[in-house]
């Protein structure tokens, strides 16, 4: 252990070595996500494809990025160490949610987006049980419970805002650019709403007399929020142009109608009937 800063006469900034004997079967809770992923990648059938498996490269990216910047911080924060468990757990989420396939892709957007996000709830409750157990804190729950109820609202509501965008021509350039347009409004007001039970949680009533200590915050996170869901989402947009299967999960999901600017290399997957048995058996 180490201090950050010079203790000078109080002793030694850094202390003696300590030991822990670390299994390597503490991190196995760590990879619920990832075994849930699996079953969903090899037991529906409509995931058997090489197509459906490249949804991977969301999760794989986001852990693998993760990994990359560990060297640049020199001290690893409890904060810093919740950031990085959070993207990992919502990457496998989201992905999960497109492995999900037909099952959430019945009746419009709105009840699309509902068992949308009834999806991320539940794979929420995965990712916090594989890492953090069934331990309980107010500290630790209720802020995780928010974040992930603001991504997962903004995100999801961002798509449906951008597939109905798209009920006249679903391409890459729509997928591209009608993000730009909605994220940053959806997050603006998912956030507005975040903050403002923050505040009624805390019971701070001086934020109505200064309304710099809402709006500055508010324009920050919300800004960055939509840029991070911006990047994070933009391998699932990419395969919803460019790949078969996606262009087809998320015009059945959001846009059916549309048309599509993509000229298949290969033939589009068959549109399964949604009573056929998805497990194959």
């Amino acid at each position: 252990m180490a201090s950050d800063n010079n203790l000078g006469d109080l002793g030694p900034r850094e202390g003696d070595p300590v030991y822990v004997h670390w299994g390597w079967y503490y991190s196995l809770p760590g990879l619920a996500m990832w075994i849930v992923l699996a079953v969903l990648l090899v037991v529906p059938k409509h995931n058997r494809t090489f197509h459906a498996w490249l949804i991977l490269v969301l999760p794989l990216s986001v852990s693998a990025l993760a990994l990359l910047t560990r060297p640049l911080f020199s001290v690893r924060t409890v904060e810093l160490d919740g950031v990085e468990v959070f993207a990992c757990a919502f990457a496998g989420a989201w992905a999960g949610v497109w492995l999900l396939g037909p099952w959430l892709s019945h009746g419009g957007r709105v009840r699309v987006s509902a068992l949308t996000l009834v999806a991320m709830f539940a794979f929420g409750v995965v990712g916090y049980v594989g890492y953090f157990g069934f331990w309980v804190s107010d500290e630790l729950l209720l802020p995780l419970f928010l974040s992930w109820t603001v991504c997962s609202v903004a995100l999801v509501a961002a798509m449906a805002l951008i597939g109905w965008s798209c009920r006249k021509i679903c391409g890459l350039p729509q997928l591209l650019l009608w993000p730009v347009v909605w994220l940053p409004l959806v997050c603006l007001s998912c956030v507005g709403i975040g903050l403002a039970i923050v505040f009624v949680i805390e019971q701070d009533t001086d934020v109505l007399s200064e309304p710099s200590r809402v709006l500055i915050p508010l324009a920050a996170i919300s800004t960055s929020l939509a840029c991070g869901l911006y990047v994070f989402n933009l391998p699932v947009m990419l395969l919803s142009a460019l790949n078969p299967c996606y262009e087809q999960r998320f015009r059945s999901r959001y846009c059916p109608s549309a048309e599509s600017q993509r000229t298949p290399a290969v033939p589009p997957p068959v549109v399964q009937n949604h009573t056929d048995n998805p497990f194959g058996f």
